[in-house]
This record gives C-alpha cells, structure tokens and sequence, in this order.
C-alpha cells in the first residue's frame, strides 16, 4: 500500500482514507476506514471518466450488480454512490493476494489448495447465477485468496442472464485466455461460459499458464486458440485434469454445473477444517494483516467535497434482524437503488440509529429482514500494533476485558470456555467455545451460541503473547448470527479470557473454562 499523494481525497462517503491500494484504467481504489472501525476497499473512478455519460451507466451497472451479489464468495459492496460528481463504491477490504500475484510471487499452488479454490469459485458462481447474473470476466487477477478462502471480485461486466446491457454489437467481451467460445463468437454469455472461466483459472493456479496460451499475433491469436484448439493440460493429472476438461469443454451443454464441481472438490478430499494455502502464502497474509494493524488515520485536510457525500441509501450490511427499522416501505430516493432482494435495504446513516445489535433472536415480525454476510475485514481499532510482533502476524490489542498487559505466553488456550456476552445496554447472552489449537490459518475451535440457536468455527487470524484474534464463521443459524466477525480474545492472570469484537455495537464477555 502507498501513502496517501497530494490531490487525494482525505475522505469518500463515511470512509477516512487511510492509503493507496492501487490504480487502474477506471480507477483509483484506496484503503478506507470508517466510524466504526470497518476497513473497506473504495474504488473511485477517475475524474476524465466522471464526466462520460455511458461510463457513468456502466459504473452504476457494476455497482448495482455486485449490490446483487451476497455471499461468503464474494466481495461484498457496503457502500456506494454512482451519481456523485466523482462516483465510488466501497467493497468489503480483505487482505488477500490475487491468484495473479500469487501465482507470480510464489509459483504454482499445490493440488490441494487448487481443489480448495474450486470449491469456493464453484460456491461464488452459485451465488451469482442465483442472483441472475453471470459474471464473464472471471480470471486470475478478479479472485483473491484470502486466509478463509478464495473470493470473486470485480462485476464490471457482469450482465443479467435476462438483459440487454451496454455491449456494442460485435464487440467481444471477456480476456484472451480466460474467455469462453461463446463469447469469443460474440453470441450470449451464460452461466456455462463462467463455468469455462472457472477451469480456464484452475489450469492457471496449477500450471502458471492459461490452458490457451497463444503461439503469436497476440490477442487475435488468443482468442482463436480458445474456439479452434483443445486445451493444453500438461501439468495436470487424475481427477483434477477431468474436472478442468469438463469445464473447457467446447459445447456449453456439457459443461458442469457449479454444485457439481463443489461436489467433485469435496469427492477429491477438500476438507474446509484444514488450512487450504501453503504457508509461504499463510506467511505473506500474515505480514500483509500485520502492516494493516500499523497504518495510522491521517488527520483531516482539504476534503475532496465532489466525493464525500453518501448516496442516502448506501446499503450497509448487518448481521440480524433491525428492530429500529420501520416497517413501512423506505422513501423514495432520487439515486438509483439496487435491485430488489431480501439481501437490502436502506440504511439510516445517523449513528444513533444504526442497529443496535449484532446477534438478537429472530422476531417474527421482522422474518424478512435482511441477515447480511459480514465479510472478513479486520477491526483495527480493537487492536493496537506492539514492538514485539511475530512476523508474518498481526497483533491484538488489550480490550476493556483484560486485566494484565503482562505476556501471557505460557496461557493455556485448549479447553471448554464460557461466558455471558454483553453487548449494548440490554443485550445479554451466554456463549460456548471448545478450543483445541492449531496454527494461524486453522479452524481451532467450535462456538455455539444456544438462545440465539447458531454455531460455527473460529479460524485463528494472529497471535501473540498479548492474545490471539480468530474469524468467527457462523455455520449454522446464520439468521440470527453474523456470518463472519473477528474476535479478539486475550488472557488474564486469573485464568480467564476476554472476549471482544466490535460490530455496529461492541460485544464483550468473560470466559472462564469448566
């Protein structure tokens, strides 16, 4: 990440700007942080394109796609404003590597780990095809992996299986390589042509090469390989080899479906318990989540007014059903609103009525109230950064729970943990953990939560002789719970340990093992 350049904006929307992650030919894209603590990725377009009328429809178009888009495989857009005079959008931050990068970096990956990225593409593209989208542009550098699995990102492209959309005729859509005959042949992409991107990708992550590498004459050749050659597969043997050729298959009808390559994944061993990358990848996160926990807020200057404003009904997403929303319908809004889906709803941006709790029981009368992913970024203002890290981990904070700053290295973690949370002024409920240990990248414990009847896992993110930070991922119940929240848990000289995560309203708890 660079620092932040004279004639950037301090601000976006909600979101202080922190640094610059990167920039392309739409765009800029910073790292943000907002009130709460949320650290997202916000990309904002750049000023010449602003003032295109059919950039700005096909920016609004991206936007109003991924707004479609909910899922443990994706990236979420948590906040957006198309019709600004400089238009923005803000993703979900998670510090991951693009398969691009990895596979520059670090060589090909192991036939495990590309199994493990074939049930979660497999996964993303159910959720997208369910949304009625199909995303045409699924290469190496549009997925990230991140420590809990890979996520598809980038719907730029991405058109409703039932629409129209903005392509000229005649104009091929898609990248040389990773591109499905159909859409070479300028005919309808649809679902099966992302399943031809899927295993164009997974031929990548396991050889470093597209499976249509072109001989010369550049992008014409490329895209000529792919409707006149078979694919190359050396490289690839067994099970794997039979599922990157069904995917490459020529004719779309014979293509798998998405649960079908899942279900091959998990056929050829994929177990989601085990830590899917290897570890100089683990270490590279580690390192990457480590200099995130460093990056100071820089103090307000001149604000770049033409992009700070929020579009009034930026969704946000939320973990239960919201008591404080009204139950009539939203008012009318003079921006363009995502599609209909019980996946959104417009978000009051005054901080004295944003939900008041991340678990609560499901109240009948709120049965059709949104139960959002919240996808994994970190909460850097529970943690603070400490002269003695590990490399290649971040490190937690104290929370109001602990009560020693002295090291704790010699804690023991295995066992049975309980406790009450609190959370807010009348929230309260008893929470039970059964930790057994593992490294970073693990799943090294299981949580239940018995009134608000969901479970799930902790995946250790870091940890240090302060305490450990672990993904919780909620796989049972997920109404009533949010998907994926970090916690942060650090050791007392008493024997207990503190429990604390920071949602829209924080959480604490005391454990103490049985």
């Amino acid at each position: 990440m660079e620092e932040l350049r004279p004639g950037d904006p301090r601000i976006v929307g909600p979101f202080q700007l922190l640094g610059r992650l990167g920039t392309g030919g739409m765009g800029r894209v910073f790292l943000g942080r907002s009130a709460q603590g949320r650290t997202v990725a916000v990309k904002l377009v750049h000023p010449e394109l602003a003032v295109d009328p059919e950039f700005r429809q096909r920016f609004r178009r991206e936007v109003q796609a991924a707004r479609r888009v909910v899922g443990e495989w994706t990236a979420a857009v948590v906040a957006a404003d198309t019709e600004a005079a400089v238009p923005w959008a803000a993703t979900a931050y998670i510090p991951a590597l693009s398969l691009q990068e990895a596979v520059q970096r670090h060589g090909c990956l192991p036939e495990e780990t590309v199994w493990a990225l074939a049930f979660g593409l497999a996964r993303a593209l159910e959720t997208i095809h369910g949304c009625g989208l199909v995303h045409r542009d699924l290469k190496p550098s549009n997925v990230l992996l991140g420590l809990d699995g890979p996520r598809v990102i980038d719907f730029g492209i991405a058109r409703a299986m039932d629409g129209d959309g903005l392509t000229r005729t005649g104009m091929v859509v898609g990248t040389p390589g990773f591109i499905s005959p159909e859409q070479v042949n300028g005919e309808p992409a649809t679902g099966a042509s992302d399943v031809f991107c899927l295993g164009s990708v997974l031929v990548f992550a396991a050889t470093g090469r597209s499976p249509f590498p072109a001989t010369g004459g550049g992008v014409a050749a490329g895209l000529l390989a792919v409707v006149s050659r078979p694919p190359s597969l050396d490289g690839l043997s067994g099970p794997l080899r039979d599922v990157a050729e069904a995917c490459l298959a020529q004719e779309a009808a014979r293509r798998p479906l998405p649960e079908r390559i899942a279900e091959m994944a998990e056929s050829a061993g994929y177990d989601r318990s085990r830590p899917w990358l290897p570890p100089e990848l683990l270490d590279h996160l580690g390192r990457q989540a480590a200099r995130l926990l460093e990056v100071e807020t820089p103090p307000p200057t001149a604000l770049d007014q033409a992009a700070r404003q929020p579009s009034p009904d930026w969704p946000t997403q939320t973990a239960a059903p919201r008591p404080s929303a009204p139950a009539g319908p939203p008012p009318p809004s003079p921006h363009p609103s995502p599609s209909p889906s019980p996946h959104w709803g417009p978000v009051p941006t005054s901080p004295s009525s944003l939900p008041t709790t991340r678990r609560v029981r499901k109240w009948p009368l709120f049965l059709a109230a949104a139960a959002l992913v919240l996808v994994g970024a970190l909460a850097p203002r529970m943690l603070t950064d400490t002269s003695e890290k590990t490399e290649g981990t971040a490190t937690p904070g104290p929370t109001t729970s602990a009560v020693s700053a002295s090291p704790q290295s010699a804690f023991r973690y295995p066992g049975t943990w309980r406790g009450t949370v609190t959370q807010g002024d009348s929230n309260h409920y008893p929470v039970k953990a059964v930790y057994k240990g593992g490294k970073v990248g693990d799943v090294v414990a299981t949580v239940d939560y018995p009134t608000l009847e969901c479970s799930g896992r902790w995946v250790l993110i870091s940890q240090s002789d302060k305490g450990l930070a672990v993904k919780e991922q909620i796989t049972e119940g997920r109404s009533n719970c949010s998907d994926v929240v970090e916690i942060n848990l650090t050791p007392s000289t008493d024997g207990t340990l503190g429990y604390a995560f920071a949602d829209w309203e924080e959480g604490q708890a005391t454990l103490r093992r049985d």
